[in-house]
Formats: C-alpha cells, sequence, structure tokens
C-alpha cells in the first residue's frame, strides 16, 4: 500500500521556514547609500570648517573682503541639506566640488614631493585620496543613487519650502554684494 503513494506525496517535505522577515534588497542599498552621503556630508563640512578656520586666522584678508567666500560656503551647507533630502542636482555638485579639492589637494603633493621628496608628504596625499573616493562615490555609486530616490520620495513640503527660502535669501545676498560691487567700480 505504500507503492500506491503519488509522486508529491514521496517528495521529502524539509522545506525550511524563515524565522525573520527577509529584508528587500532595496532598502539594504538605501540604508549603505545613507551611510555614504552622511559621511560625504561628514567630509563637506569638515572642509568647510577648515576653509573658516583658515579664513578667520587669514591676517591679509579683511572681514569686508570675505562676503563672497561666506556666500560660497553658505551654498556648500545648502547643497548638503539638499543631498541629504534626496536632490540629485545637489549630488552632483557636491560630488564635483569633492572631486575639484581632491584633484587640487592631490596636485599638491605631488608638486611638493618633485621640489622635496620626503615620506611625510605622502600623508598628505591621504586626506586628497579620501575625497576623490568620495566624490566617486557620490557620483557613481548606485546605492547612494537608491537612497536618494527613497528620500525624494519620502521627503515633505514644509521642508523643501524652507530650503527654496533659504536659497532665495541667499541669491539675494549674492545679488547685493554684486550690486555693491559694481556701484564701487562706477
Amino acid at each position: 500500500m505504500d507503492d500506491d503513494k503519488t509522486e508529491g506525496e514521496n517528495q521529502d517535505s524539509t522545506e525550511t521556514i524563515p524565522t525573520q522577515s527577509p529584508v528587500l534588497p532595496g532598502k539594504a542599498t538605501a540604508r549603505y547609500g545613507k551611510t555614504l552621503v552622511a559621511s560625504a556630508i561628514a567630509l563637506v563640512v569638515g572642509l568647510v570648517l577648515v576653509m573658516l578656520l583658515v579664513q578667520s586666522t587669514s591676517l591679509r584678508q579683511s572681514p569686508k573682503s570675505a562676503g563672497g567666500s561666506w556666500v560660497a560656503l553658505a551654498a556648500l551647507l545648502l547643497c548638503c541639506v539638499h543631498l541629504y533630502r534626496g536632490s540629485n542636482w545637489a549630488r552632483r555638485v557636491l560630488g564635483a566640488f569633492l572631486a575639484f579639492i581632491g584633484l587640487i589637494w592631490t596636485l599638491q603633493v605631488f608638486l611638493r614631493l618633485a621640489v622635496q621628496p620626503t615620506w611625510g608628504i605622502f600623508l598628505l596625499a591621504v586626506p586628497g585620496a579620501l575625497t576623490l573616493v568620495f566624490a566617486g562615490t557620490l557620483m557613481f555609486s548606485k546605492s547612494v543613487r537608491e537612497y536618494l530616490t527613497l528620500q525624494r520620495n519620502s521627503s515633505g513640503t514644509l521642508g523643501s519650502r524652507v530650503l527654496k527660502a533659504a536659497w532665495i535669501v541667499l541669491l539675494a545676498y549674492m545679488a547685493f554684494v554684486v550690486i555693491l560691487d559694481i556701484w564701487k567700480i562706477v
């Protein structure tokens, strides 16, 4: 009578039932992208703080003539906020900024190495290489793009309105500075 079993009954029924809910691959990739974006933002904020420190200790530049650089630093910080909220244009702008800074830093290290070759100069190449890596990550990483898409779809309208207002104030200030510079020439 055991020989009369159907083919489906003869198969092993040792299926494993998962005990945890499976993690969606898109969510895990987006979580990794969030970490990369947060690290890139931390790098940009660190660069901005270094620029502010160098600018404030510079004896050659008066605070009056530093208006344009403060505007540029404010624009970089606003780009960081836009990047965290999922903006693709901010990803491109900050990626290009980091690539530019990384190339300049690395070129400067190689020029100093040509003048005075020491092993300590190679340590200066680490921040330049790190900046180039983050630029490439922002520009070409699939997980960063997935995170930005997820952020764009879940962001609210109040935050975007506040950011638009901040950009309008920043652009109005830039226009005011340009008009004052033109007025000084005339």
